[in-house]
């Protein structure tokens, strides 16, 4: 198993960043097209192209990273438990820096501090209600910080508070829920957005460091290190990679309601969501023309 796994994470190694940076186009490709005007045959197309290939190529990158992880991590603890505790072992994964998952929270404390800073902003945000700065953001306003939310929204609206369902709406779709947020990191106070807890747990991680050099010899330490440097570069291109995937189920979930439009107006669904009840292979079956409109019916 030694072999194999090994070809697989120096070909993954070797591949990764050029495969991220090949979804990020992906991404903002979709995402320049999404405006166009199509004929149902062209998004169809164009659906089944995200599908089949862009979908599948991103999962399958991911989902190989996350099984290399798992091997190398296993074989690493269990050389590194040797000389550690189980709760240093963990300090020594920790401290990454702008690790995918925990940049929006950064992001949102960042700007939660910024409208604080500024009395009248703050009261602003503290005293009216989201739905109402909401219609404000709508209607083009920039008082009080909100360019600086739609700069967030732009960098951080295709999560949602449930990732991988694509029938809930993401952020781009609900932004009087992000509105929402900045308003509860406001009331949370300085006390909580003031913190940095990034900086905490990197200062934790270079104070077991230090500890773990005392442990050992020279050549032992230098060993040791370049393991644990090799684990959380793997540890931080797992998240990378899960942050591309999430990309990818938004640009699925708004190809697939506009696909689901179209259907809708030529008659072969009755509602837009209707197509969160099909299986993708009946789709796909249908775009073939191995299906017909009665078959997705039953």
């Amino acid at each position: 198993m030694v072999g194999p796994q090994l070809r697989i994470y120096k070909q993954q190694k070797a591949t990764v960043e050029a495969h991220r940076a090949a979804v990020l186009q992906s991404y903002r490709d979709y995402r320049d097209r999404w405006s166009k005007q199509y004929t149902l045959d062209e998004l169809q197309g164009l659906w089944r192209t995200l599908i089949r290939k862009d979908y599948l190529q991103t999962e399958g990158t991911y989902f190989w990273q996350i099984f290399i992880n798992t091997i190398r991590q296993t074989l690493f603890k269990d050389k590194l438990l040797k000389h550690v505790s189980y709760a240093e072992y963990l300090t020594l994964l920790g401290g990454l820096d702008n690790i995918s998952h925990v940049l929006p929270a950064r992001d949102m404390w960042a700007l939660g501090r910024k409208i604080t800073a500024n009395t009248a902003s703050s009261d602003y945000w503290r005293n009216t209600s989201a739905k109402a700065i909401k219609t404000c953001y709508d209607q083009g306003g920039t008082q009080h910080f909100l360019n600086d939310v739609r700069v967030y929204v732009e960098t951080y609206g295709y999560h949602s508070d449930k990732e991988l369902d694509i029938t809930h709406q993401c952020y781009f779709e609900d932004t009087e829920r992000i509105i929402q947020m900045v308003k509860d990191a406001i009331v949370l106070g300085p006390s909580v957005i003031d913190t940095d807890p990034e900086a905490k747990q990197k200062q934790s991680y270079q104070k077991e460091l230090i500890a773990l050099q005392a442990k050992v010899s020279s050549r032992k330490y230098k060993t040791l290190v370049r393991s644990i440097e090799d684990i959380r570069s793997l540890l931080w291109w797992r998240e990378e990679l899960r942050d591309t995937s999430t990309r990818m189920y938004y640009i699925i979930r708004m190809y697939t309601l506009k696909l689901a439009q179209m259907y809708v107006d030529a008659g072969v669904l009755h509602e837009v969501n209707d197509i969160f009840y099909l299986k993708i292979d009946d789709i796909c079956d249908f775009v073939d023309k191995q299906k017909t409109t009665a078959d997705l019916h039953l």
